[in-house]
């Protein structure tokens, strides 16, 4: 992305998009993976860290676009990619950090429970509203 601005290049700006974007939703995933990884007695703990730091994201985030808009005089909002590219090497460090047990053989054999029967249970639609209505209040 950032090499699509400063050279002014649509396409690679899209591109650069696309792979942030999956690099994006991947971690969204370790969020819940490392919340599933924690010991029981630390995944209160673990989810209220990984909440808050989202909190701190909210307000931090506008505050490093600010702090990066001009930070490369020559191309506006260059530097608020490379604080991006920065903060995506850091939390790759510390996801590269967390250590995810293999599934033993019995959990393997499991089959887990269908896709419908987990969207019917209340915590699942409890959730899946709170997310919507967040994002929707988020992007509003």
């Amino acid at each position: 992305m950032s090499f699509g601005v400063w050279s002014s290049n649509f396409i690679l700006f899209c591109l650069g998009t696309v792979f942030f974007g999956a690099f994006a939703g991947f971690a969204q995933l370790y969020r819940f993976a490392t919340a599933d990884a924690a010991p029981d007695d630390f995944k209160a703990k673990t989810i209220s860290l990984i909440m808050a730091g989202g909190v701190v994201a909210a307000f931090v985030g506008p505050k490093l676009a600010i702090l990066g808009k001009d930070f490369i005089p020559s191309v506006e909002f260059l530097g608020v990619f490379f604080i991006v590219i920065g903060l995506s090497l850091l939390s790759a460090l510390v996801v590269m950090s967390v250590e995810i047990p293999n599934l033993t053989p019995a959990q393997k054999m499991e089959p887990g429970r269908p896709i419908r029967e987990i969207m019917r249970t209340p915590i699942f639609i409890i959730a899946t509203l709170s997310a919507t209505i967040g994002q929707a209040v988020r992007i509003s």
